[in-house]
């Protein structure tokens, strides 16, 4: 069942990601599963998916809590 959109306590967030559409005329729909919890959030569009993990990766003050990575 789909929840709101709520943030996670932590830093890490792991989501298997489900994409389809019916047909070539079609937008593509979206599925995230949060893995451990089964929490499901369902997009009708790529937009509404890319709202959602926007706003997970977006702290309380509006910033992008998104680091960089190094390659060790």
């Amino acid at each position: 069942m789909d929840k709101p959109f709520s943030k996670p306590p932590t830093e890490y967030q792991s989501y298997l990601l489900r994409l389809w559409r019916s047909n070539k005329r079609h937008p593509w729909r979206a599925m995230l599963e949060q893995v451990g919890s089964e929490e499901r959030h369902s997009f009708t569009d790529l937009e509404g998916l890319f709202a959602f993990l926007h706003a997970q990766t977006t702290d309380d003050q509006g910033e992008n809590r998104q680091k960089t990575l190094t390659k060790e």
